[in-house]
């Protein structure tokens, strides 16, 4: 798979996902080429999420200046690496199993910020600029859960216990200034076939 795609040097959790869908816990095994799965499980297939763009945003980060920006980086902090390793052992994981989405929403969203942190040399904190930031504020202020930025952003998303919830979201996003709903998704359980030729 990477050699295709050149994809998974620093997460292969993309990877995995793409050939066996569901919420994919990969650990980092120095000499492989590709991390491995630690634990993979399925999510409910009423869960939601939505993907969204503030209103203003930043440039995208990727290609030379998302290295440039990761030659920047700092040492990680052991501590910090070690409570985002309990948050996907002890809440992330356990809370999808059960199905529990209150416990699932809290969890992503305290990875999420836990882990912005590593970055927070670069973009000046958990989020990616004042725009992001504002944003997951108000989703917050706004009772949503499951909240974080997507990769360097400006991309956002929320998770949503069902379709109901997520279309009374919806509702009432379209009178927003702020931002965009760019897309809405289900848990995908299973992988994709990819045929070559």
């Amino acid at each position: 798979a990477t050699t295709i795609a050149d994809r998974g040097q620093r997460s292969a959790v993309g990877v995995h996902g793409y050939f066996h869908g569901g919420l994919i816990h990969e650990q980092p095994k120095p000499g492989q080429r590709l991390n491995p799965v630690s634990q993979r499980t399925t999510l409910p297939t009423q869960w939601r999420v939505a993907f969204l763009m503030p209103t203003h945003s930043q440039v995208d980060i990727s290609g030379d200046s998302e290295k440039d920006y990761f030659a920047k980086l700092g040492n990680d902090s052991p501590d910090l690496v070690e409570r985002l390793r309990c948050i996907i052992q002890q809440q992330l994981m356990p809370a999808a199993v059960a199905a529990d989405f209150a416990a699932f929403g809290c969890a992503v969203a305290a990875y999420n910020e836990s882990s912005g942190q590593l970055f927070r040399n670069v973009q000046g904190g958990a989020f990616n600029g004042k725009h992001v930031t504002n944003l997951i504020a108000q989703l917050r202020a706004n009772g949503l859960t499951g909240i974080g930025q997507s990769s360097w952003g400006p991309g956002v998303f929320a998770w949503f216990e069902s379709s109901q919830s997520l279309d009374s979201f919806l509702t009432t996003a379209k009178e927003s200034r702020s931002f965009q709903v760019i897309a809405t998704a289900r848990p995908r359980n299973e992988g994709r076939v990819l045929t070559i030729g």
